[in-house]
Order: C-alpha cells, then sequence, then structure tokens
C-alpha cells in the first residue's frame, strides 16, 4: 500500500477510465491534475472539480461506444442506468471493452498539453 501511496503522491499527471482506482488519486499532490475519462454513455460527477483537493480536473466522455444492447426503442440512457443495475453497469464499462476513437485521443492529447503546462508551467 505504501508504494502505491508514494507512486501517486510523486506523480503530476494522472489519467484514469472513471471507477473505483481513481480513489487513489486522493493522494495526488494539490498541485496535479487528473484526466477522467468517462465510458461512452455515463456521466458521474464524484471526481469533478478533483474533489476539492485543489486538482486541475479535466473530463473527456469517450465519444465511441456501443449501447447497452436492452435499451428500448423510447428509453433514454439515463432512464436505462437509473431503472436497470445491468444497464448501469454495461455503460459504467465493467462489462465491455472500452475503446476510443481519433477524437478522443485528440482531446486526450489536448488535455495532457494543458495538464503539463498547469502543473509544471510552460516549457519552451
Amino acid at each position: 500500500f505504501s508504494t502505491q501511496v508514494q507512486s501517486v503522491w510523486s506523480a503530476g499527471i494522472a489519467v484514469g477510465i472513471h471507477g473505483a482506482n481513481l480513489v487513489n488519486t486522493m493522494f495526488l499532490p494539490s498541485s496535479a491534475a487528473l484526466i477522467e475519462l468517462m465510458p461512452f454513455g455515463f456521466s458521474h460527477d464524484m471526481y469533478a472539480g478533483g474533489g476539492g483537493a485543489g486538482l486541475h480536473y479535466f473530463l473527456l466522455p469517450i465519444a465511441v461506444g456501443e449501447e447497452f444492447h436492452r435499451l428500448r426503442p423510447n428509453e433514454t440512457r439515463k432512464e436505462c442506468i437509473r431503472n436497470s443495475g445491468a444497464c448501469k453497469n454495461w455503460y459504467r464499462g465493467d462489462n465491455r471493452n472500452l475503446r476510443m476513437g481519433e477524437e478522443d485521443l485528440r482531446a486526450i492529447g489536448g488535455y495532457l498539453e494543458q495538464a503539463v503546462e498547469l502543473v509544471y508551467g510552460k516549457r519552451g
């Protein structure tokens, strides 16, 4: 455990998919940046604003993905997620492989550039 804490404490930028492992970001220094990748079709504000810890926070909703196979024609994702545990787990990414498109990769690159500037200052 202490090795994990030290690894995170010494990081300037963390990038991760929304989920339980992001709880480790509580050990980031307050000047660090967190880039949270949100699986397609899911939203959650648990880590928004860096959890009030002074982190520079970036949220990237992944633009590529598949709809839940039991999503009814007139049902919204939000309704499906609220009414079905299986649907919530699907959009949260628990039961599927997540993939990213070119748009997502460009956005991550842009967020990384901003994070580096915020955390480490302008380079040049």
